[in-house]
């Protein structure tokens, strides 16, 4: 990471200045903020790949960055031996390709040697169009400070100090991974750091077996992997998760099998919606995660509604409909579509095309099908 030398303080509240991410020490070049984008749970980026700007999204659980096919051969890149490598929700079929060099808006250059794999599934499934995943191969060169609230993201050298109220929590290797501890209710687990999922906690079955034997409502829904695939997974709320000095109450908790890498090495996975409540600076060389906690930060987007929608070349496909849900004693059903809410047209790529699910319980929305029916659902703490 060719970015400015790297700070011996100052990421944060110093005198006189806003919270955030700031300063550098006097006498060091500033570092430039990055604006990103906040989609449905991810963190988006624009980047120049080869002297052409991409769309990109950061999840520093996928080992290794990953560019689009198409983009690839668009940037006249020579694909190189084929092979498969292990994802979130089964395997991707990948080729290797040869480095290339990535700056960001605030003239950090970087070369990076990405696989190349389809993205175009992932793509549909997000409701934008992604080119290019920055994975942990980048985080692995040095520390990266997210800021929640502001949308700003800076690119800094290992070995950063926060300044307080940010709060150091050590980071442990799993594989490639960087994992942490945390209590999920009473319990001990550890679960490793997923930017690239747009949940809050999620937990094989025997840690909620443990974390979760007191929470009897519960839903078993679907997740989606990059290329489409789908496995069944349950969902309840935790009334309290304590990471580092600071308790959250309630916690959304996909309960379900992880990644066969991780399988009997960790216990779940903590995602970028639960990390949203907090501005982090994550330094994977240093093995440490700063974390001050928003006093503002909102609520968890929880669905009361029980449909599992999917973009859809008009509005939203039903992929799948949880049990015990509104939807399902409304009779939806997969495969139906859901083209308005409230009288909005409702557009894939817009971020808030989906602010209707997570309303008020107890709220009527009225809805209409992609084919011109009139329906209407009232919302419900259904898990």
């Amino acid at each position: 990471m060719s970015a400015a030398t790297p700070p011996t303080r100052g990421v944060g509240s110093q005198r006189g200045e806003a919270p955030g991410l700031a300063a550098e020490p006097a006498g060091r070049r500033a570092l430039t903020p990055i604006a990103w984008e906040w989609f449905r749970g991810k963190i988006l980026l624009q980047v120049t790949i080869n002297g052409r700007r991409v769309m990109a999204f950061l999840d520093n659980a996928a080992n290794y960055s990953v560019m689009d096919r198409r983009l690839a051969s668009e940037l006249g890149l020579k694909e190189g031996a084929a092979g498969k490598i292990g994802a979130a929700v089964g395997a991707i079929d990948i080729r290797t390709l040869p480095p290339v060099s990535v700056e960001f808006t605030d003239g950090t250059r970087t070369d990076i040697r990405p696989i190349a794999a389809d993205l175009a599934a992932a793509s549909v499934l997000l409701g934008r169009p992604i080119e290019f995943v920055i994975g942990g191969d980048f985080f692995r060169k040095g520390a990266i400070g997210i800021d929640f609230p502001a949308r700003k993201l800076l690119l800094m050298g290992t070995g950063v100090r926060p300044n307080p109220p940010y709060e150091s929590i050590p980071l442990q290797q799993v594989g490639l991974d960087m994992a942490l501890s945390l209590k999920a209710g009473a319990e001990s687990v550890t679960v490793v750091l997923d930017l690239g999922s747009n949940g809050e906690l999620e937990l094989d079955e025997d840690s909620w077996k443990r974390a979760g034997a007191d929470v009897t409502l519960l839903s078993e829904g679907r997740k989606a992997g990059a290329q489409g695939q789908i496995v069944a997974q349950k969902k309840a709320h935790l009334p309290a998760v304590t990471l580092g000095s600071a308790t959250l109450s309630p916690v959304d908790v996909r309960i379900g099998p992880l990644p066969p890498h991780l399988v009997g090495k960790v216990d779940g996975m903590i995602g970028a919606n639960l990390l949203s409540r907090y501005r982090i600076v994550l330094d994977v060389p240093a093995r440490r995660l700063w974390l001050w906690r928003r006093s503002e930060a909102p609520a968890y987007p929880a669905d009361r509604t029980g449909l599992g929608l999917t973009p859809a070349v008009r509005g939203f496909r039903v992929a799948y409909v949880a049990t015990n849900s509104p939807a399902e004693r409304a009779g939806w059903k997969a495969g139906d579509t859901v083209c308005a809410a409230n009288d909005m047209q409702l557009d894939p790529a817009s971020e808030a095309a989906l602010d209707w699910v997570s309303r008020g319980a107890g709220e009527t929305v009225r809805l209409r099908t992609c084919d011109g029916k009139s329906r209407s659902l009232t919302l419900e703490n259904y898990y």
